[in-house]
């Protein structure tokens, strides 16, 4: 950023010095009033009446504070005392003898001011004439008076004075530093052209007060204080600092500035600020398991450094804030920074912002990132695998804390079969079984899981596919189609068919009438890959010609029949 140059006040300035004679007036009306305060070992205060006529200040009271604001000093002026017209009195805060127009306590008290006191003149009647008080004073002035404005402060080896006009407007700023004048008119304050103005884009403070006390409007005396305030930069830059005043390196709308013996310039200095970067990753409502995951945006021109932040979006309260110097972070097109510390599982936004010397720029858009569990790991069917049952069950590894599961199941044409919530009672595994049967609706389907953790779902596990697959047709192996048995029993061998649980058998006689129709359960009656069977049916009578058939069965998942064999009893 260029620094900016005052060689172009140089001419304005030589001229305000011309300009910067004396401009005080003449306070209005007039009475006594408390004119000059001295403070150190000899302290002493000088009273002025302004009035074109004497004042009789008998029994009049002067009352003197600490820095405590405690009464230290209570003297009343004695009978007969009278101050002349635009004549001067002074009292002297310790023991002595009053002569003339000098005044002297009656005795040496203790008076503490360091950096605060206050004095209070009251007429006969107990009404107040003047007060005034200075530092951290806050002593409050007698009623029929008032004061308002900042206190001055007291010098070192200056007195405290009103101008040579004596004014007075029970303002703070009445008060000025001066040298010693006890006795005689206070030196006239010269007043000062203050130039108030800002480079950049934005507006010129405002000064508090716009004048000193007998200067006109802009002029001011040495020391004075004056207050700034309203500085308002326009829409894309900010305030980069100040120029002349007591706080040159603030950023801030307000300063002051201490009023120095010349003409002076005090100016606001904006700056355009940067431009908002552009997020990479996460991407725009993103989900990530990661509890720590890395974020990256586009390099800002000129950059010095970036703030980063990241907030949840329920309540809008800042997580983890830092900021990253651009060279540590950051490459020719982008800066990377894993987050500072692990994110609770939750909905949050992120967003940074560049400086260019010091300059903050405007934040980016924001980024939604949600922090989500991670997916369950599935465990069976697994991948590909071949499922006969009609209901299978689905198992997975449990996720600690969850609060529930989702298992959902496509049919084998990808439209949904249905999606089901599960509880978290879990053993080694977590299982599901399908609530109804497959029935003969072979083909490849495909099922996920997810889980709820702490109100967050996770994404979908990797889903698995498993064929759901007709169990194949067994072949008959005795007694061979024609045989001839004296009587029964008659026993009956098949091929086992891999996933049949049961197997169902029939024997009819020759006009189709079922006579025998049982279902054998392949545990019992199958071994090596063989099924066998012995039956001895009193509908099976002799002198007849039979036939049997076998098939296989997992729940509504049927094999095809085998052919007819057929068999004799004599």
């Amino acid at each position: 950023m260029k620094k900016r140059s005052f060689v172009w006040l140089l001419a304005v300035m030589a001229l305000l010095a011309v300009l910067s004679a004396p401009s005080a007036v003449r306070a209005d009306g007039g009475y006594v009033v408390i004119n000059e305060v001295q403070a150190g070992t000899d302290k002493a205060i000088e009273f002025y009446n302004d009035n074109s006529n004497p004042i009789d200040l008998s029994g009049w009271d002067v009352l003197v504070y600490n820095n405590s604001n405690v009464l230290a000093a209570h003297f009343t002026f004695p009978s007969g005392t009278s101050i002349a017209s635009h004549e001067y009195i002074v009292l002297y805060l310790k023991s002595g003898t009053s002569a003339g127009n000098t005044y002297y306590l009656p005795n040496d008290p203790i008076i503490v001011w360091g950096g605060a006191g206050a004095v209070s003149l009251r007429n006969a009647d107990d009404r107040g004439i003047d007060f005034m008080r200075f530092g951290s004073s806050i002593t409050r002035p007698p009623i029929g008076t008032s004061w308002s404005g900042t206190n001055p402060s007291m010098p070192t080896n200056q007195n405290l004075g009103r101008d040579a006009f004596s004014t007075d407007t029970n303002f703070g700023s009445d008060w000025i530093a001066q040298n010693a004048s006890l006795g005689a008119v206070n030196p006239a304050q010269q007043c000062y052209f203050l130039i108030i103005s800002h480079t950049g884009k934005g507006s010129d403070p405002s000064a508090v007060p716009d004048r000193s006390s007998g200067c006109n409007a802009g002029y001011y005396h040495v020391n004075e204080s004056i207050s700034l305030s309203g500085a308002a930069p326009q829409s894309g830059w900010a305030i980069a600092g100040w120029s002349g005043s007591q706080d040159d390196a603030s950023r801030r709308s307000s300063n002051t500035v201490l009023m120095p013996a010349n003409a002076h310039i005090v100016s606001v200095i904006y700056a355009e600020m940067p431009p908002a970067p552009v997020l990479v990753t996460p991407v725009d409502k993103a989900r990530s398991e990661a509890a720590r995951p890395s974020f990256t945006w586009q390099v800002v021109s000129g950059a010095e450094k970036y703030t980063w932040e990241i907030k949840r979006i329920d309540d809008n309260t800042t997580v983890q804030r830092a900021t990253y110097d651009a060279a540590v972070r950051c490459d020719a097109f982008t800066c990377e920074i894993p987050a500072p510390d692990d994110l609770p599982l939750g909905e949050y936004k992120w967003h940074v912002a560049a400086y260019v010397e010091d300059i903050i720029g405007h934040w980016s858009v924001y980024h939604q990132l949600h922090i989500i569990p991670p997916a369950p790991r599935l465990r069976s069917p697994g991948v590909d695998a071949v499922v006969y049952g009609g209901r299978p069950t689905f198992k997975w590894y449990p996720v600690a804390d969850a609060q529930r599961y989702q298992v959902e199941v496509f049919n084998p044409d990808a439209s949904q079969l249905g999606r089901w919530n599960v509880g978290t009672t879990c053993d080694v595994f977590c299982e599901f079984r399908l609530p109804f049967d497959l029935e003969m609706n072979y083909g490849d389907y495909t099922w996920q899981v997810n889980v709820m953790k702490w109100d967050m779902v996770s994404d979908w596990s990797a889903p698995r596919i498993f064929s759901y697959t007709r169990l194949a047709r067994n072949t008959q192996l005795a007694p061979e189609s024609g045989s001839t048995f004296a009587a029964q029993p008659v026993t009956f061998r098949w091929t086992a068919v891999t996933g049949a649980i049961y197997y169902q058998f029939q024997i009819e006689n020759m006009a189709g009438v079922k006579l025998h129709a049982q279902l054998y359960s392949a545990a019992a009656h199958c071994n090596a890959g063989e099924c066998e069977i012995s039956v001895n049916d009193p509908k099976l009578t002799g002198g007849s010609e039979y036939r049997w058939h076998v098939r296989g069965k997992n729940g509504r998942n049927f094999a095809q029949w085998t052919p007819w064999w057929t068999f004799t009893l004599e």
